[in-house]
């Protein structure tokens, strides 16, 4: 597999940078059953690259990723929360289902860090899908994942720009890149878990690591809402 191709186009998905406007995301149609659930509700996002432009060696071709990315769950620009039912847990536990069976699954999601000080971070977690699987992505297998935390969540203000930088918060496969990140809440409730808003992530690589022709400098706009 292609080192160089996996390592950015995970590096954009996971660093999927989020925009997040007042607009609602129109969510995909839900096609929940006995044995899975998609939750738009719990947490959606759209992402969109920009200024991409890199080598794939194995088919000898440049690339871009550049607009809107499309979920190969539901094959929409909406990616959605998706897991399996207790049921189907309890018989991979059981031994009647193998995890090979599973259908894909997406494991986007808030966690909430309580502090000494009375505080609370929360980490945003922007996935394809399950890391177990992989999405194909201009020729190439790519699985995409962007984290970020944001500190002290009650005191950052609404409708206003709180900046970060994370270090390796962006990954594919066994390929980390880190990104300088800006984020603006719509809405924020900090006791139900709801955080709507976008994100917009900013990569720059050293021209050392990648061919010669490769943007060093590429962007990611994610619109996110999370109620959990």
């Amino acid at each position: 597999m292609n080192s160089f191709p996996s390592t950015l186009l995970f590096l954009f998905c996971v660093l999927l940078f989020v925009k997040c406007s007042d607009d609602e995301i129109e969510n995909p149609p839900e096609n929940n059953n006995d044995n899975y659930i998609t939750a738009c509700d719990e947490a959606e996002f759209t992402i969109s690259f920009d200024n991409t432009y890199f080598w794939d060696s194995d088919n000898a071709a440049w690339y871009t990723i550049d607009g809107p990315v499309m979920n190969p769950i539901n094959n929409t620009q909406v990616f959605c929360r998706k897991y399996p039912s207790d049921d189907i847990l309890n018989q991979i536990e059981s031994g009647g289902l193998s995890v090979d069976d599973l259908e894909l699954t997406n494991d986007s999601e808030i966690k909430v860090f309580n502090n000494p000080d009375g505080t609370q971070d929360v980490e945003f977690q922007f996935l394809d899908q399950d890391s177990e699987y992989s999405v194909i992505f201009g020729g190439t297998g790519v699985v995409f994942g962007v984290n970020i935390v944001v500190d002290d969540i009650a005191s950052v203000p609404l409708n206003e720009s709180y900046s970060g930088s994370e270090i390796m918060n962006c990954f594919i496969y066994e390929s980390n890149l880190a990104a300088d990140w800006t984020i603006v809440f719509s809405e924020k409730d900090i006791v139900n878990n709801i955080y709507i808003g976008n994100l917009i992530c900013n990569w720059s690589v050293s021209p050392w690591v990648f061919p010669e022709g490769t943007s060093l400098n590429f962007s990611a706009t994610i619109d996110f809402s999370f109620d959990m």
